[in-house]
C-alpha cells in the first residue's frame, strides 16, 4: 500500500540509486498525470522491464508522456489498468 501523489512520484524519478532496478509497482499509489510525466521523464528508470501503474489516476496526457519518455524503451509491460483513457491514448 503506498499513500503518494506527484510528490511521492517525483522521489522516485528523482532516486539515482534505484538506477538498476528492473520491476517498479506504483500501483494505487495516486499517480496523476503529473506525477507519470516525472517518472517518464527520468533517466533513472531507464533499466525498466515492468512499470505497474494500475489504479491510479493517469490520463491521456500522462499516458502520452509514458509512451513518449525516452528512457523507457525497455519496458516490456506497462500496466495502466483502471485508467481513464480516450480510444486513441488506448491505441
Amino acid at each position: 500500500s503506498c499513500s503518494g501523489n506527484a510528490g511521492a512520484a517525483r522521489a522516485v524519478a528523482e532516486a539515482g540509486h534505484l538506477s538498476r532496478l528492473r520491476i517498479l509497482d506504483l500501483g494505487y499509489c495516486n499517480v496523476d498525470d503529473e506525477g507519470a510525466a516525472l517518472l517518464a521523464a527520468s533517466p533513472h528508470l531507464a533499466p525498466l522491464n515492468v512499470l505497474n501503474l494500475a489504479g491510479n489516476d493517469i490520463g491521456d496526457e500522462g499516458a502520452g508522456a509514458l509512451a513518449a519518455s525516452p528512457h523507457l524503451g525497455r519496458l516490456v509491460r506497462l500496466s495502466l489498468r483502471g485508467s481513464v483513457l480516450s480510444p486513441p491514448a488506448r491505441a
